[in-house]
């Protein structure tokens, strides 16, 4: 995996066959099968810590079993954060095609793996760059998320759930849906939120 090479975003199917067709760097596949487990693995089962019944992330496991959920991994490291934010703006340009071309294109979720920030300077750089970016995404009907060894945001049903607590770093992009009001934590999120609904309501 050069630095410089361009990122792919591929569900399960399209990484088995790229694999099998050129090898990926053990870092590249490492990092590729932790985010995606996580997801298929972690999100899709319920939790007794969670605080509610069912699974931690109610749509994981339609995503996953529609292979709508697409992983591309990085070899950026902390310390250029205008990188970073390039890289995020390729990862939403890869949800917004996958999203266009998806049979269910409110399950599609694309995941920017970022196995080189797994230190202080890159959670928090993480952490800075989804804080600046979010308004923007909500505003066009869209979540990221920052998941990292450790996150410490509180679980909405219980404080002491650690649902962003990951095993490597990464920020995952899907569409907002109704149920994410409580993540509308700013004025300008809660008016993009209420905007967006209830012009889908009335359409």
């Amino acid at each position: 995996m050069s630095p410089h090479a361009p990122l792919r975003f591929l569900n399960i199917d399209e990484y088995a066959f790229a694999g099998a067709a050129e090898p990926f760097a053990v870092e590249e596949s490492r990092a590729w099968k932790a985010a995606y487990g996580y997801v298929a693995d972690r999100l899709t089962t319920p939790d007794p810590k969670l605080g509610r019944s069912g699974p931690i992330c109610p749509f994981a496991y339609a995503s996953t079993a529609r292979k709508l959920v697409r992983v591309g991994v990085s070899r950026l490291e902390p310390g250029h954060r205008g990188r970073l934010v390039k890289a995020v703006r390729d990862a939403e340009a890869a949800f917004d095609k996958a999203a266009e071309q998806a049979s269910a294109k409110h399950l599609t979720s694309v995941i920017l793996a970022l196995p080189r920030f797994d230190s202080e300077e890159g959670r928090a750089e993480i952490e800075a760059t989804q804080k600046s970016l979010k308004s923007g995404f909500v505003a066009n009907g869209k979540m990221v998320g920052q998941f990292y060894p450790g996150c410490t945001e509180s679980g909405l049903h219980n404080p002491d759930f650690r649902p962003l607590d990951a095993p490597l770093p990464f920020i995952a992009i899907r569409h907002m849906v109704e149920r994410d009001e409580p993540f509308m934590v700013t004025p300008a999120d809660r008016a993009s939120f209420a905007l967006r609904f209830k012009r889908e309501m009335v359409h």
